[in-house]
Parts: structure tokens; C-alpha cells; sequence
């Protein structure tokens, strides 16, 4: 049976066995470093681009990539394997997202790296 033929919008249904786990967050310091490197990531308004640079060293650029969504540069990173690490992927992935917020509503959000976004009054 195909998977569209089984899916009902709205029904969830656990199966025997099933691991029932609340989400719980993690600080983001407390896990071990990508060693890969690190991403300093900012916005172009002008340009209307979010911008990500990996650096292996301090602050010397080993890759850099930019778009116009968190998408666009989630998927970029996965398919360039310019990081493998979970943790720093999904941490990139929340850090797009608040930075494509910025970009598209910059009359309402500035953004700053590790920041919650910031309201422009």
C-alpha cells in the first residue's frame, strides 16, 4: 500500500512499542564543537541575502555561501558536506530561519548571530 493511500491529515497513531519522549532542549554549549569549523552568519539588506561563512581558524573564511532562505542555504551546506555534525546543522538551520525573518521583515527584526531577533521600534 502507498504511503498517500495510508496518511490521514490529523490522526497520529502509536504503534506497539513506540518510545513516548518529551522534548527537552539542550544548551547549545554543553555539546562537543563541530571540528569542522564554525559559521559566522549576517544578513545583506541591501542585497537581500543572508550570508554564511565557515571558518576553520579564527575568523579566516574556508567556504561561503548565501541565499535568500534558510533552505536554500541548509540544503547547500548538506550537499557542499561543509559541516556532518547534527548538532551544528541544526543550529545553523535556527539561526537561518531567525536571520530570513530579519531580511524579510527588516521594518520589524534586525538580526545578530546567537541573538534572539531584535525588535526595531
Amino acid at each position: 500500500m502507498e504511503y498517500k493511500e495510508k496518511y490521514v491529515p490529523g490522526k497520529i497513531e502509536k504503534i506497539p512499542g513506540c518510545k513516548d519522549i518529551e522534548a527537552t532542549p539542550e544548551d547549545d554549549m554543553t555539546h562537543e564543537l563541530d571540528t569542522a569549523g564554525y559559521f559566522l552568519i549576517k544578513i545583506d539588506k541591501e542585497k537581500g541575502l543572508i550570508e554564511a561563512a565557515m571558518c576553520k581558524e579564527y575568523n579566516k573564511i574556508s567556504f561561503y555561501t548565501y541565499g535568500k532562505t534558510a533552505k536554500a542555504l541548509i540544503d547547500t551546506i548538506i550537499r557542499e558536506k561543509a559541516t556532518t555534525h547534527a548538532r551544528h546543522i541544526s543550529y545553523l538551520a535556527r539561526e537561518f530561519e531567525k536571520a530570513e525573518i530579519a531580511l524579510k521583515y527588516p521594518e520589524l527584526f534586525g538580526y545578530v548571530q546567537d541573538s534572539p531577533l531584535i525588535k526595531m521600534t
